[in-house]
């Protein structure tokens, strides 16, 4: 369940392919058993047929033999589906449970990588809301491409075989059906990838606000700003409406083009079977497995633009999180970097040259510190008596000169072991929220 590697890239289906391929065989699994229940609530309709043309026999002989066969494999289709479909339920839920873990492990390690720069600039309540959104639609993507698109597409096809058999051209006109809902549910559903998007950006971006503005409630009472806190997130607040209502009309929409496409291509199938009948080309049992199919699959493909706009909304969402987290890590151990040996502890700034942006804080500075050594750094707010320990743990890249202990380049050692050597009293009360005895023993 654990993966030491880490997802490649910002698309939605590479980090579903990732999160899933340790947990291949539930995902197998599941996804047959749901091929399987599919089928058999699918022949339904062919036992409706059996049932019809039986019953439209009696009392003639053999008539009553029939019906009762027909009405068992009704029953087996029915019970043995909804079986087999549970069935699909256990094996899911190993796959939905353990590939969110797999996906939440994955991405916190990878985050943790990142700088300090890259912590600095961001919230860290956004940080974590963006690991939990993208491991969570690991189980909405799932949800929606084992329950729902499959079960769309494996009834259609069954249908449309089913469909063949009874009449060439019925199965036709449903297969038009099919594929105007297939395109035009596809279509709309890569439209509204985008708009998804921006309505995850301000989300996250109000969740960053209120994070920020309770974080430092005590200075919003102190100084008499609360008026003025709360007319700024509700500017945020409506921004978000409005994005949202724009969101979820156009899934209205989407609704409403499949209920015209429905009762188009429905009422041509039921009255092309009556013709059909009429004419004395379609048995009464005929019939009714036509109306059955239609029923079916009217509701299946109805839906079929809401699966795809959820879907799509899921899609979003992950994207925009990972577009976010798996950025490049700014700083990288070198290529082959080993573990630091400490025997001495002698430091070295070498020519040192640091500017954050423009802002050169040393031009080149050089200090030569024995091991044993006690040394005490003074100067004014801002002098740099934070950056020149900083950068002695490497959480910012140099550029140019060098940082030496005993004798070894801290940009070819792993960041791990440099940290590792280090003890660190920060100036900032730093405490997690745990045992005060966690908290003591955390570092060296």
């Amino acid at each position: 369940m654990w993966r030491k590697d880490f997802p490649e890239g910002t698309n939605p289906f590479r980090f579903f392919i990732f999160a899933s391929r340790p947990h291949w065989v539930s995902a197998s699994l599941a996804m047959v058993a749901v091929i399987v229940a599919s089928t058999m609530f699918t022949l339904i309709a062919y036992a409706f047929k059996l049932v019809a043309n039986a019953a439209a026999r009696l009392p003639q002989p053999g008539a009553y033999q029939d019906l009762v066969t027909a009405v068992l494999l009704y029953i087996l289709c029915l019970t043995g589906g909804q079986l087999i479909w549970r069935l699909s339920g256990f094996a899911g839920a190993r796959w939905v449970v353990r590939s969110r873990a797999t996906a939440r492990h994955a991405l916190t390690a990878y985050v943790t990588l990142h700088s300090r720069t890259y912590f600095a600039n961001r919230f860290g309540g956004s940080i974590a809301n963006k690991i939990s959104h993208a491991a969570n639609g690991m189980k909405d993507l799932i949800d929606r491409i084992l329950w729902q698109l499959s079960d769309v597409l494996i009834s259609a096809i069954v249908s449309f075989f089913i469909a063949y058999s009874v009449s060439h051209l019925l199965a036709w006109i449903f297969f038009a059906w099919a594929m105007c809902a297939l395109v035009f549910n596809v279509y709309l559903a890569g439209k509204r990838v985008p708009r998804s998007m921006h309505v995850q950006a301000l989300e996250t971006r109000l969740n960053g606000g209120t994070i920020d503005l309770l974080s430092n409630v005590q200075a919003m009472q102190d100084f008499a700003r609360r008026d003025y806190e709360i007319t700024r997130l509700q500017g945020a607040i409506e921004e978000r409406t409005r994005a949202g209502f724009v969101n979820w009309y156009f899934g209205e929409w989407i609704l409403v083009g499949n209920i015209v496409m429905q009762g188009f291509f429905g009422g041509l199938m039921a009255l092309a079977a009556v013709y059909l009948a009429s004419v004395g080309m379609l048995s009464a049992g005929d019939v009714v497995l036509i109306l059955t199919l239609i029923f079916r699959i009217e509701g299946l493909l109805l839906f079929l633009g809401s699966h795809l706009t959820h879907f799509s909304e899921t899609w979003g969402e992950i994207r925009e999180s990972l577009e976010e987290i798996m950025l490049d890590h700014e700083i990288p151990d070198a290529p082959g970097a080993g573990e630091l040996s400490v025997p001495k502890g002698e430091i070295v700034f070498d020519e040192v040259r640091f500017a954050y942006g423009q802002a050169v804080v040393f031009p080149g500075l050089s200090l030569h510190i024995k091991g044993g050594e006690r040394v005490g750094l003074v100067g004014r707010s801002g002098a740099g008596k934070s950056t020149l320990t900083r950068l002695l743990l490497h959480h910012h890249d140099i550029s140019a000169g060098g940082i030496r202990i005993d004798g070894q380049d801290i940009a070819k050692v792993t960041q791990e072991s440099l940290r590792r050597a280090v003890a660190v009293v920060p100036q900032e009360s730093l405490l997690f929220h745990r045992t005060i005895r966690e908290n003591i023993a955390y570092g060296r």
